[in-house]
């Protein structure tokens, strides 16, 4: 045998161990690279100093799969870096960032000495905006709805405001009263002679 270790020959690079049938065993994934000093598991060419083929855990909190994605509280992670179990928080190989939804007390995104401010999903295609873990603001694709004095100029237009366009193509602050009128210009034409003229609370003035 080589070296009293009961083997009649030795793979160079195979690292011999107790194999519970054989007094010493080995096996090509445990291997040591002399000339490069690197060590091998799951490969017997490892390029790097420590090489670990297959998916890896740490105290089974950090996991690294074969894929090369990177899971922590996450044996499964499903992007290139996830946190939490179920894929909570992700970072995909584009770069782009995906969280939870959270909640007006919650939110996804928030402050450590603050939790209960930040912003978060309230539903499908709309943001919500929370303070001391109520919502004050929510945009969706069609609204801006305040639940909080909305102030011009230092002046409080209204108590709550929904502002978004009517048919007439006015922005209504929600109050009894018209507060703000659109203004724009457009150009008017009668028997091929044109002025542009600026409209602004239901009247028209010819600008040039």
């Amino acid at each position: 045998n080589r070296g009293g270790t009961g083997l009649p020959s030795l793979t160079s690079g195979f690292i011999p161990f107790g194999s519970g049938i054989a007094p010493i065993g080995s096996d090509e994934n445990l291997f040591w690279d002399n000339t490069n000093k690197r060590l091998g598991i799951g490969t017997f060419s490892p390029k790097f100093r420590l090489q670990v083929e297959g998916n890896t855990s740490l105290n089974q909190t950090l996991f690294v799969t074969e894929a090369g994605r990177v899971g922590i509280g996450d044996a499964t992670p499903i992007s290139l870096l996830t946190v939490g179990a179920g894929d909570l928080f992700q970072i995909i190989s584009e770069g782009n960032v995906r969280t939870i939804t959270g909640t007006s007390s919650a939110p996804a995104y928030s402050f450590t000495g603050d939790i209960d401010t930040g912003i978060y999903r309230p539903a499908e295609n709309i943001i919500g905006f929370s303070t001391s873990g109520g919502e004050r603001a929510r945009i969706s694709p069609v609204e801006l709805n305040l639940s909080v004095n909305l102030l011009m100029g230092g002046k409080d237009i209204n108590q709550t405001a929904n502002i978004e366009p009517n048919t007439d193509n006015v922005f209504d602050l929600g109050s009894p009263q018209r507060a703000y009128n659109q203004t724009f210009t457009k150009e008017v034409c009668l028997n091929s002679a044109c002025t542009r003229r600026i409209f602004s609370n239901d009247t028209a003035t010819i600008i040039e």
